[in-house]
């Protein structure tokens, strides 16, 4: 939560009782911008009104040199070639009487004697949007420019005070393989993949995210790897019937039957309505987080991978197509910042790790944590196809690898994490659920084998407590 300093903040408030009672106020300029963005200090809030045609507003220059006058008539004049530059940013919002007098005209005076009297306590900070409007600045201010996104999302949540998110690992319905042959022998009956209990739980998520472990066509060309897996897009279809809303797109396999089939991926997953990041025909496109605006909370979502030594996946590149590459950790740092300054919680689905190992590599276990450092909040890995360790790392959370949850593979310990975030204060618990994926189908664990994926889950991930209920905690 960024915390403006005091006098900031009382110019601010200024400007705001200003551009609600006054009607000739104007929007932002390249000259009030400048000025506000390093306001002096000031005593008090005044509370007195302002005559707009004959006070003029005063400030004094970064250098401490004469003050200058700048009348409202010089103002309006700038005001005419430009009206509340789009660069205006979200750390900025606050300085915009437009801004201001949106607050006060869409949820009440009462908005406005709420932030006076927080200003003159001292006890202003960016949650004060949220305690008073039930949405953060970066919704508010979104609302106010009518920002849209590419990839965005509107979720009406279940429990109004709280985010769940879900997480599971890799998924794969790719054709011929033993999921799929599964499903169409079942009558296509999802309760033949996903025991009923776990459908369950998946479908009580506001938002389920996966690993989409295969190519998403009917047309391409095998490339020469081990394993390819290639599935209808009318497969996609089975995510909406187990309560998965998201995937990531930016993994080892999108790409094994080559670039026709590769961009057929990406345009199925829009036409079959399943939320999607990670790839794209350029770096912009792959780049791009999916935006998701819940109990009045924006969160961005990122998909990165660096799952093969032997690369045969092309990373996306200025005009070439491919997944967001994290191989370099400067692309996915500055993707991160950028959605850190936008968004309030900032979730990374990465594709890496050693495959088959219940190790989490150093090289990995630092990117994570550099991760975090740049302003990411979750961290959910897949590609080892079994599950790694999990840790909190200072206010973030990072589970290394969830494994396979549908999958060829038999006999796997896996399952899903429940995220629940406080929407008043983003403060959020963690939750495994133990799963055994086995072929061609999950399950909810109970039982020994639920202590026997626990018990495992402990000796891989030695930083965090966790119960015989699956609460995740850190060790202090």
């Amino acid at each position: 939560m960024k915390i403006r300093s005091f006098a900031a903040i009382l110019f601010a408030a200024a400007l705001l009782f200003t551009a609600c009672e006054t009607q000739t106020v104007p929007d932002d300029t390249e000259t009030t911008r400048a000025e506000t963005a390093a306001p002096p200090e000031t005593e008090a809030v005044a509370d007195t009104d302002t005559d707009d045609e004959t006070e003029p507003v005063t400030t004094e220059a970064a250098t401490d040199t004469e003050t200058e006058e700048i009348t409202e008539t010089e103002t309006e004049t700038e005001t005419e070639a430009e009206t509340d530059a789009p660069d205006l940013s979200y750390a900025d919002a606050y300085t915009s009487p437009g801004f201001l007098r949106y607050l006060s005209d869409n949820y009440g005076q009462s908005v406005t004697e709420s932030i006076k009297a927080a200003v003159s306590g001292g006890a202003y900070d960016d949650g004060i949007y949220y305690s008073l409007t039930g949405k953060s600045v970066y919704v508010l201010f979104d609302e106010y420019k009518g920002a849209t996104y590419k990839k965005s999302r509107a979720v009406d949540a279940a429990d109004g005070g709280v985010i769940r998110l879900g997480f599971c690992g890799d998924i794969m319905f790719a054709d011929g393989q033993t999921v799929m042959n599964n499903y169409i022998n079942s009558g296509k009956d999802a309760s033949a993949l996903v025991s009923a209990d776990l459908l369950s739980i998946m479908k009580n998520c506001d938002v389920l995210m996966a690993n989409n472990e295969f190519t998403v066509s009917s047309r391409g060309t095998k490339q020469n790897k081990s394993f390819t897996f290639r599935g209808a897009p009318e497969n996609l279809n089975i995510y909406h019937e187990i309560g998965v809303d998201f995937v990531s797109a930016a993994n080892n396999h999108v790409y094994d039957y080559g670039l026709e089939a590769f961009l057929d991926t990406i345009d199925a997953l829009e036409e079959y309505g399943v939320d999607s990041a990670g790839a794209g025909r350029n770096i912009k496109e792959a780049s791009e987080p999916f935006i998701y605006v819940i109990n009045g909370r924006k969160i961005a979502v990122l998909c990165g991978s660096r799952a093969e030594k032997n690369r045969k996946t092309p990373t996306a590149g200025e005009d070439s197509p491919g997944v967001f590459g994290m191989y370099d950790d400067a692309d996915m740092i500055e993707a991160v910042k950028k959605a850190d300054r936008e968004c309030d919680l900032v979730i990374i689905l990465a594709h890496w790790g050693k495959e088959f190992s219940p190790t989490v590599e150093d090289v990995i276990r630092e990117q994570g944590r550099r991760y975090i450092d740049a302003g990411a909040d979750l961290i959910i890995g897949a590609h080892a196809h079994q599950l790694q360790g999990m840790e909190f790392y200072k206010d973030g959370f990072i589970a290394y690898n969830l494994g396979n949850f549908l999958f060829a593979d038999p006999g796997i310990k896996t399952g899903m994490l429940q995220i629940d975030i406080d929407a008043a204060d983003l403060t959020f618990s963690v939750d495994f659920i133990p799963c055994i994926q086995d072929t061609d189908r999950v399950w909810l664990c109970k039982g020994g084998e639920k202590t026997e994926v626990l018990s495992y889950l402990r000796s891989v991930s030695p930083d965090v407590r966790i119960g015989d209920d699956g609460h995740i905690t850190a060790k202090n």
